[in-house]
Protein backbone atom coordinates (compact mmCIF):
# COMPACT_ATOMS: atom_id res chain seq x y z
CA UNK A 1 0.00 0.00 0.00
CA UNK A 2 3.15 2.44 -0.75
CA UNK A 3 0.64 4.73 -3.04
CA UNK A 4 -0.46 6.65 -0.16
CA UNK A 5 2.52 6.64 1.71
CA UNK A 6 4.63 8.80 -0.85
CA UNK A 7 1.56 10.78 -2.17
CA UNK A 8 2.13 13.97 0.28
CA UNK A 9 5.86 13.61 0.60
CA UNK A 10 6.64 13.54 -2.99
CA UNK A 11 5.35 17.52 -4.08
CA UNK A 12 7.87 18.69 -1.05
CA UNK A 13 10.09 16.43 -1.62
CA UNK A 14 10.40 17.41 -5.60
CA UNK A 15 9.68 21.36 -4.54
CA UNK A 16 11.47 22.36 -1.89
CA UNK A 17 15.15 21.44 -1.43
CA UNK A 18 17.78 23.36 -0.27
CA UNK A 19 16.84 26.42 1.73
CA UNK A 20 17.92 26.33 5.74
CA UNK A 21 17.42 29.67 6.85
CA UNK A 22 15.40 32.73 6.79
CA UNK A 23 17.29 35.91 5.00
CA UNK A 24 18.75 38.12 7.56
CA UNK A 25 18.93 41.03 4.28
CA UNK A 26 14.94 40.63 3.86
CA UNK A 27 13.75 40.75 7.49
CA UNK A 28 16.10 44.14 8.06
CA UNK A 29 14.48 45.54 4.50
CA UNK A 30 11.16 44.59 5.76
CA UNK A 31 11.10 45.42 9.55
CA UNK A 32 10.91 42.06 10.99
CA UNK A 33 11.87 40.19 14.62
CA UNK A 34 12.24 36.49 13.53
CA UNK A 35 12.93 34.54 16.42
CA UNK A 36 14.12 31.35 17.33
CA UNK A 37 11.81 29.95 19.60
CA UNK A 38 10.98 26.26 21.83
CA UNK A 39 8.00 25.11 23.32
CA UNK A 40 7.00 21.67 25.21
CA UNK A 41 4.35 19.25 23.66
CA UNK A 42 3.82 15.57 25.88
CA UNK A 43 7.46 15.70 27.18
CA UNK A 44 9.22 16.81 23.97
CA UNK A 45 11.03 19.86 23.23
CA UNK A 46 9.95 21.66 20.07
CA UNK A 47 11.91 24.15 18.36
CA UNK A 48 10.89 26.52 15.64
CA UNK A 49 10.54 30.22 14.57
CA UNK A 50 8.17 33.28 15.33
CA UNK A 51 8.65 36.43 13.97
CA UNK A 52 6.49 39.64 15.43
CA UNK A 53 6.01 42.77 12.88
CA UNK A 54 8.12 45.57 14.60
CA UNK A 55 6.23 48.46 16.93
CA UNK A 56 3.47 46.17 16.90
CA UNK A 57 1.32 45.73 20.39
CA UNK A 58 -1.25 43.36 19.20
CA UNK A 59 -1.19 41.54 15.44
CA UNK A 60 -2.01 38.59 13.07
CA UNK A 61 -0.28 35.78 13.75
CA UNK A 62 -0.25 32.28 11.22
CA UNK A 63 1.11 29.29 12.65
CA UNK A 64 1.75 26.87 10.12
CA UNK A 65 1.03 23.25 10.07
CA UNK A 66 3.03 21.18 7.52
CA UNK A 67 2.53 18.10 5.61
CA UNK A 68 3.79 14.79 4.93
CA UNK A 69 6.96 14.38 5.57
CA UNK A 70 10.08 15.12 7.85
CA UNK A 71 9.31 18.94 7.80
CA UNK A 72 11.50 21.23 8.97
CA UNK A 73 10.68 24.95 10.49
CA UNK A 74 11.61 26.42 7.13
CA UNK A 75 10.27 23.33 5.30
CA UNK A 76 13.24 24.06 3.22
CA UNK A 77 12.63 27.02 1.77
CA UNK A 78 8.86 26.69 0.71
CA UNK A 79 7.61 28.86 2.90
CA UNK A 80 10.35 31.88 2.63
CA UNK A 81 8.04 33.81 -0.18
CA UNK A 82 4.45 33.31 2.18
CA UNK A 83 6.32 34.77 5.28
CA UNK A 84 8.03 37.71 3.12
CA UNK A 85 4.16 38.82 2.14
CA UNK A 86 3.08 38.40 5.58
CA UNK A 87 5.44 40.22 7.18
CA UNK A 88 5.03 43.10 5.06
CA UNK A 89 1.34 43.44 6.16
CA UNK A 90 2.66 43.14 9.75
CA UNK A 91 1.48 39.52 9.71
CA UNK A 92 3.42 37.33 12.19
CA UNK A 93 3.94 33.87 11.71
CA UNK A 94 4.99 30.49 13.52
CA UNK A 95 6.60 27.37 12.19
CA UNK A 96 8.85 24.40 14.13
CA UNK A 97 10.74 21.51 12.97
CA UNK A 98 8.45 18.26 12.83
CA UNK A 99 9.06 15.71 15.84
CA UNK A 100 12.46 14.37 15.69
CA UNK A 101 13.65 16.86 12.49
CA UNK A 102 16.15 19.18 12.63
CA UNK A 103 16.06 20.61 16.38
CA UNK A 104 13.15 19.13 17.96
CA UNK A 105 12.81 16.10 19.69
CA UNK A 106 10.38 12.80 19.19
CA UNK A 107 9.09 11.22 16.08
CA UNK A 108 6.78 12.58 13.60
CA UNK A 109 6.21 8.79 12.58
CA UNK A 110 4.73 7.95 15.87
CA UNK A 111 2.15 10.57 15.91
CA UNK A 112 -1.85 10.64 14.92
CA UNK A 113 -3.52 13.48 13.19
CA UNK A 114 -5.09 13.86 16.86
CA UNK A 115 -1.67 14.04 17.97
CA UNK A 116 -0.29 16.86 15.71
CA UNK A 117 -3.40 18.48 16.32
CA UNK A 118 -2.44 18.37 19.87
CA UNK A 119 1.10 19.78 19.23
CA UNK A 120 -0.45 23.01 17.57
CA UNK A 121 -2.54 23.40 20.76
CA UNK A 122 0.08 23.22 22.87
CA UNK A 123 1.95 25.92 20.35
CA UNK A 124 -0.87 28.33 20.66
CA UNK A 125 -0.62 27.76 24.25
CA UNK A 126 3.19 29.06 23.78
CA UNK A 127 1.93 32.43 22.58
CA UNK A 128 -0.74 32.79 24.35
CA UNK A 129 1.25 32.71 27.60
CA UNK A 130 4.17 35.32 26.10
CA UNK A 131 3.99 38.53 28.00
CA UNK A 132 5.45 40.77 24.98
CA UNK A 133 2.62 39.10 22.54
CA UNK A 134 -0.95 40.40 22.03
CA UNK A 135 -2.65 38.72 18.98
CA UNK A 136 -5.51 39.83 17.52
CA UNK A 137 -5.95 36.95 15.67
CA UNK A 138 -4.79 33.46 15.42
CA UNK A 139 -5.09 31.63 11.63
CA UNK A 140 -3.98 28.00 10.98
CA UNK A 141 -2.90 27.61 7.73
CA UNK A 142 -2.78 23.50 6.75
CA UNK A 143 -0.80 22.55 4.44
CA UNK A 144 -1.52 19.22 2.13
CA UNK A 145 -1.57 16.49 5.15
CA UNK A 146 -2.05 19.36 7.33
CA UNK A 147 -5.74 19.90 6.30
CA UNK A 148 -6.50 16.52 8.18
CA UNK A 149 -5.25 18.91 11.54
CA UNK A 150 -6.51 22.01 11.49
CA UNK A 151 -9.99 21.34 11.87
CA UNK A 152 -9.72 19.05 15.09
CA UNK A 153 -7.38 22.16 16.58
CA UNK A 154 -10.64 24.43 15.65
CA UNK A 155 -13.09 22.55 17.82
CA UNK A 156 -10.59 22.37 20.69
CA UNK A 157 -9.41 26.14 20.64
CA UNK A 158 -11.04 28.90 20.90
CA UNK A 159 -8.48 31.06 20.64
CA UNK A 160 -8.59 30.08 16.57
CA UNK A 161 -9.88 32.92 15.06
CA UNK A 162 -9.98 31.55 11.04
CA UNK A 163 -8.71 28.47 8.75
CA UNK A 164 -6.72 28.25 5.34
CA UNK A 165 -6.71 24.72 3.91
CA UNK A 166 -3.69 24.26 1.00
CA UNK A 167 -4.27 21.42 -1.35
CA UNK A 168 -6.00 19.40 1.45
CA UNK A 169 -7.26 15.80 0.62
CA UNK A 170 -11.06 14.02 1.57
CA UNK A 171 -10.09 10.50 2.40
CA UNK A 172 -6.83 9.12 2.70
CA UNK A 173 -7.37 5.85 0.96
CA UNK A 174 -9.73 7.42 -2.16
CA UNK A 175 -6.41 10.30 -2.25
CA UNK A 176 -4.00 7.30 -2.36
CA UNK A 177 -5.83 5.55 -5.42
CA UNK A 178 -6.27 9.17 -7.28
CA UNK A 179 -2.45 10.15 -7.40
CA UNK A 180 -1.22 6.43 -7.99
CA UNK A 181 -3.63 6.07 -11.09
CA UNK A 182 -2.64 9.00 -12.40
CA UNK A 183 1.06 8.55 -11.94
CA UNK A 184 0.50 5.12 -13.79
CA UNK A 185 -1.37 6.49 -16.23
CA UNK A 186 1.24 9.44 -17.27
CA UNK A 187 4.12 6.33 -16.70
CA UNK A 188 2.54 4.97 -19.72
CA UNK A 189 1.26 1.80 -17.80
CA UNK A 190 -1.24 -0.62 -19.83
CA UNK A 191 -4.73 -1.55 -18.90
CA UNK A 192 -3.11 -4.87 -17.90
CA UNK A 193 -0.57 -3.33 -15.51
CA UNK A 194 -2.90 -0.73 -13.55
CA UNK A 195 -5.15 -3.87 -13.19
CA UNK A 196 -2.33 -5.43 -11.47
CA UNK A 197 -1.29 -2.63 -9.47
CA UNK A 198 -4.77 -1.80 -8.39
CA UNK A 199 -5.18 -5.49 -6.94
CA UNK A 200 -1.41 -5.19 -4.91
CA UNK A 201 -3.37 -1.76 -3.53
CA UNK A 202 -6.54 -3.88 -2.12
CA UNK A 203 -3.91 -6.27 -0.53
CA UNK A 204 -2.05 -3.62 0.82
CA UNK A 205 -4.84 -2.27 2.54
CA UNK A 206 -5.82 -5.73 3.72
CA UNK A 207 -2.41 -5.61 5.07
CA UNK A 208 -2.88 -2.36 6.57
CA UNK A 209 -5.91 -3.40 8.49
CA UNK A 210 -4.38 -6.24 10.10
CA UNK A 211 -1.26 -4.42 10.73
CA UNK A 212 0.82 -7.07 9.28
CA UNK A 213 4.25 -5.46 7.88
CA UNK A 214 5.62 -8.91 7.34
CA UNK A 215 2.70 -10.08 4.97
CA UNK A 216 2.83 -6.76 3.11
CA UNK A 217 6.97 -7.05 2.85
CA UNK A 218 6.42 -10.88 1.76
CA UNK A 219 3.89 -9.53 -1.16
CA UNK A 220 5.92 -6.71 -1.87
CA UNK A 221 9.08 -9.33 -2.90
CA UNK A 222 6.49 -11.54 -5.02
CA UNK A 223 5.81 -8.41 -7.12
CA UNK A 224 6.63 -8.09 -11.02
CA UNK A 225 8.86 -5.45 -11.71
CA UNK A 226 6.40 -3.14 -12.57
CA UNK A 227 4.82 -3.04 -9.74
CA UNK A 228 7.95 -2.63 -8.15
CA UNK A 229 9.09 0.22 -9.87
CA UNK A 230 5.28 1.92 -9.15
CA UNK A 231 5.50 1.38 -5.20
CA UNK A 232 8.70 0.53 -4.04
CA UNK A 233 8.97 -0.93 -0.46
CA UNK A 234 8.33 1.16 2.52
CA UNK A 235 10.10 0.65 6.01
CA UNK A 236 8.61 -0.53 9.01
CA UNK A 237 8.46 2.92 10.73
CA UNK A 238 6.69 4.58 7.83
CA UNK A 239 4.13 1.83 8.17
CA UNK A 240 3.63 2.31 11.75
CA UNK A 241 2.68 5.81 10.99
CA UNK A 242 0.47 5.08 7.99
CA UNK A 243 -1.37 2.19 10.10
CA UNK A 244 -2.44 5.03 12.96
CA UNK A 245 -3.44 7.35 10.06
CA UNK A 246 -4.84 5.48 7.41
CA UNK A 247 -8.43 5.55 7.88
CA UNK A 248 -7.98 9.97 8.37
CA UNK A 249 -11.38 11.66 6.45
CA UNK A 250 -11.78 15.15 6.75
CA UNK A 251 -15.43 15.21 6.68
CA UNK A 252 -16.58 14.39 10.04
CA UNK A 253 -14.26 17.65 11.63
CA UNK A 254 -15.12 20.01 8.75
CA UNK A 255 -18.88 19.61 10.07
CA UNK A 256 -17.87 21.19 13.44
CA UNK A 257 -15.91 24.12 11.68
CA UNK A 258 -18.21 27.30 12.28
CA UNK A 259 -15.02 29.98 11.79
CA UNK A 260 -14.28 31.39 8.24
CA UNK A 261 -12.04 29.31 6.08
CA UNK A 262 -10.15 29.57 3.26
CA UNK A 263 -9.64 26.86 0.69
CA UNK A 264 -7.23 26.87 -2.11
CA UNK A 265 -6.47 24.13 -4.47
CA UNK A 266 -4.86 24.14 -8.26
CA UNK A 267 -6.25 22.26 -10.99
CA UNK A 268 -2.98 20.62 -11.77
CA UNK A 269 -2.69 19.14 -8.59
CA UNK A 270 -0.98 15.54 -9.28
CA UNK A 271 -1.70 14.10 -5.69
CA UNK A 272 -5.04 15.20 -4.97
CA UNK A 273 -8.31 15.51 -6.41
CA UNK A 274 -8.98 19.04 -6.55
CA UNK A 275 -13.06 18.80 -7.79
CA UNK A 276 -13.60 16.18 -5.40
CA UNK A 277 -12.21 18.42 -2.40
CA UNK A 278 -14.14 20.92 -3.28
CA UNK A 279 -17.30 19.56 -4.06
CA UNK A 280 -16.96 17.86 -0.32
CA UNK A 281 -15.81 21.36 1.35
CA UNK A 282 -19.00 23.01 -0.22
CA UNK A 283 -21.61 20.43 0.64
CA UNK A 284 -19.89 20.33 4.24
CA UNK A 285 -19.96 24.13 4.56
CA UNK A 286 -23.61 24.57 3.23
CA UNK A 287 -24.57 21.40 5.63
CA UNK A 288 -23.64 23.04 8.69
CA UNK A 289 -24.33 26.42 7.49
CA UNK A 290 -21.01 28.29 7.59
CA UNK A 291 -21.56 30.70 5.33
CA UNK A 292 -17.79 32.12 5.59
CA UNK A 293 -16.50 29.51 3.96
CA UNK A 294 -14.20 30.68 0.43
CA UNK A 295 -12.84 28.99 -2.29
CA UNK A 296 -10.65 28.92 -4.75
CA UNK A 297 -9.25 26.73 -7.65
CA UNK A 298 -6.12 28.30 -9.04
CA UNK A 299 -5.69 27.50 -13.05
CA UNK A 300 -2.02 26.21 -13.86
CA UNK A 301 -1.19 25.41 -10.15
CA UNK A 302 0.28 21.75 -9.04
CA UNK A 303 -0.51 20.40 -5.51
CA UNK A 304 2.46 23.26 -3.99
CA UNK A 305 0.39 25.57 -5.62
CA UNK A 306 3.26 26.90 -8.64
CA UNK A 307 2.71 27.89 -11.72
CA UNK A 308 2.97 25.35 -13.74
CA UNK A 309 4.00 27.89 -16.88
CA UNK A 310 7.05 28.11 -15.13
CA UNK A 311 7.84 24.56 -15.33
CA UNK A 312 7.66 23.65 -18.93
CA UNK A 313 11.50 23.08 -19.67
CA UNK A 314 14.49 21.73 -17.48
CA UNK A 315 15.95 25.21 -17.68
CA UNK A 316 12.29 26.98 -16.90
CA UNK A 317 12.35 24.51 -13.91
CA UNK A 318 15.89 24.94 -12.42
CA UNK A 319 15.21 28.91 -13.20
CA UNK A 320 11.88 28.47 -10.68
CA UNK A 321 13.73 26.28 -8.23
CA UNK A 322 16.28 29.42 -7.82
CA UNK A 323 13.32 31.93 -7.38
CA UNK A 324 11.69 29.80 -4.81
CA UNK A 325 14.19 29.32 -2.47
CA UNK A 326 15.53 33.39 -3.20
CA UNK A 327 11.81 34.07 -1.54
CA UNK A 328 10.40 34.63 -4.50
CA UNK A 329 6.73 34.51 -6.12
CA UNK A 330 6.54 31.24 -8.10
CA UNK A 331 3.17 30.75 -7.14
CA UNK A 332 -0.22 30.95 -8.86
CA UNK A 333 -1.44 34.20 -9.76
CA UNK A 334 -3.42 36.04 -7.57
CA UNK A 335 -3.04 33.15 -4.66
CA UNK A 336 -0.87 35.86 -2.32
CA UNK A 337 -3.46 37.84 -2.46
CA UNK A 338 -6.56 35.37 -2.01
CA UNK A 339 -4.85 34.81 1.11
CA UNK A 340 -4.25 38.40 2.68
CA UNK A 341 -7.27 39.60 1.89
CA UNK A 342 -8.61 36.45 4.05
CA UNK A 343 -6.19 37.13 7.13
CA UNK A 344 -7.48 41.16 7.08
CA UNK A 345 -10.68 40.73 6.81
Amino acid sequence: MNLQFRLLVVVFCLVVMGCSKSDDSTAETIKIKEENIEFKHDGFLLKGVLTKPQNKVSFPLVIFVHGDGAADRFQQGYYKYFWKELSKKGIGYLSWDKQGVGESQGNWLHQTMDDRAREVLSAIDYVKNREDISTNKIILWGISQGGWVIPKVSQLSDDVSSLIFQSAAVNWLRQGKYYTLLKLLNEGYSEEQILECEIYNDAGIEYLSKDSYNEYKANFEEQPDFVKDAFSLIDEQRWGFVVKNYQSDIVNDLKQVNKPVLAVFGDKDENVDAEESLEVFKNTFLENGNKTYKSHLFKDATHSLIDVNLMQTSEAQEQMWSKLLKGENVFAPGLIEEILDHIEN
